[in-house]
């Protein structure tokens, strides 16, 4: 479903059901069965089950249950019912059908959206799950969602340089809090102290990133420990828990310290 992956599902409006009994809507996967009705032209929506809670909009960062597949056969070619987990992912990162048939939804629902070519994988297809000009057709539920910030602006700092770590919590989470184990998803830029230069972000990306803090500077480690899960911290890291004498040419030139704008979008 995101742009580089396959997350999409061909449903016909009229033959959806849910396997089992249960009382909750949500609790089993869709059955799947191939579209019989002409192809529409446009995204077509339908809400299967209306949710209650938040709207999805298009700077959210939502959890879903999906599945995909092609409208012509039926053929599933991904789900996220397979292991048993959600997708994480932010609305800019999908294909626009799929984004523009979410917003509106309510957290809480289940809904079967209609994907043409033109806003799926159009006339490359996703080989060999999905042929060029193929309609696709999700059924997604919508577990939660949360409000993207936009990117921060960075300035540099003159003067001496920093030689010990600072945070500074320019929005204080809400949520559970960060220990050195966890693994996050985050939105952040990172800059130059001195000049205030980006050199990474994930903003331009359209997608937060989702990594383990064992895996990153220790400066960047530790100053995001404590921090609370819908929270925006900067966090001004000396070189020696950076990258050094050595840095990282040529965006970060030898013994530079480091700014980051960090947003903790959740505790994975």
């Amino acid at each position: 479903m995101r742009r580089i992956s396959l997350l999409v599902l061909g449903v016909l409006p009229f033959a959806l059901s849910a396997c089992g009994g249960s009382a909750d809507p949500l609790a089993t996967a869709p059955t799947i069965t191939k579209g019989s009705a002409p192809a529409p032209a446009t995204v077509e929506t339908k809400d299967l089950v209306v949710g209650k809670g938040s709207v999805a909009t298009a700077d959210a960062y939502v959890a879903i249950n999906y599945v995909g597949a092609n409208y012509s056969t039926g053929k599933v070619f991904d789900t996220s019912w397979t292991n048993k987990k959600p997708a994480h992912l932010a609305l800019a990162s999908v294909i626009p059908g799929v984004r523009n048939g979410m917003l509106g939804m309510h957290v809480g629902g289940r809904r079967q959206i209609i994907v043409p070519a033109s806003q799926g994988y159009g006339s490359t297809g996703q080989k060999p799950l999905v042929a060029p000009n193929e309609t696709l057709t999700f059924v997604i539920d919508l577990l939660s969602t949360t409000k993207l910030r936009s990117a921060p602006t960075i300035t540099g700092t003159p003067g001496p340089a920093p030689t010990e770590l600072k945070i500074t919590d320019e929005t204080v989470g809400t949520g559970k809090k960060v220990t050195s184990s966890d693994t996050v998803t985050v939105n952040y830029s990172g800059a130059n102290y001195s000049t205030g230069a980006i050199f990474d972000s994930s903003w331009t990306r359209s997608t937060p990133a989702q990594f383990m803090l064992s895996g990153v500077i220790p400066g960047f480690k530790h100053g995001l420990i404590g921090m609370q899960v819908g929270g925006r911290r900067i966090i001004v890291i000396p070189a020696k828990l950076g990258y050094g004498a050595a840095g990282q040419a040529p965006a970060i030139k030898p013994n530079e310290p480091l700014v980051f704008v960090v947003d903790l979008i959740n505790i994975n």
